[in-house]
């Protein structure tokens, strides 16, 4: 009998083991539409303050306690920060 467990990771992979093969394979996992336009929304938005305000990404990172990289990620719709990072914990 085939048995194929599947786990989520930490990261948003998919971590299937498959009987038939010996191993494991990890699967990346897409985000929906929505979550993709709504992350985009959010970069554009963050952009538009931070500019309004008269700040460098680099202040803007420095006072959230992110490095630089995450907030371009951010600021670009692509990033994904915990729910730690977004309530300040």
């Amino acid at each position: 009998m085939t048995r194929i467990l599947t786990a989520k990771t930490h990261n948003g992979c998919s971590i299937e083991h498959d009987d038939r093969f010996e191993g494991v394979k990890a699967v990346p996992l897409r985000a929906p539409l929505v979550v993709t336009r709504g992350l985009r929304l959010t970069g554009e938005q963050i952009v538009t303050w931070r500019k309004l305000q008269g700040l460098t990404a680099e202040q803007v990172a420095e006072r959230a306690g992110i490095s630089r990289n995450t907030l371009r990620s951010i600021e670009q719709g692509t990033g994904n920060a915990s729910s730690e990072t977004c309530s300040g914990s």
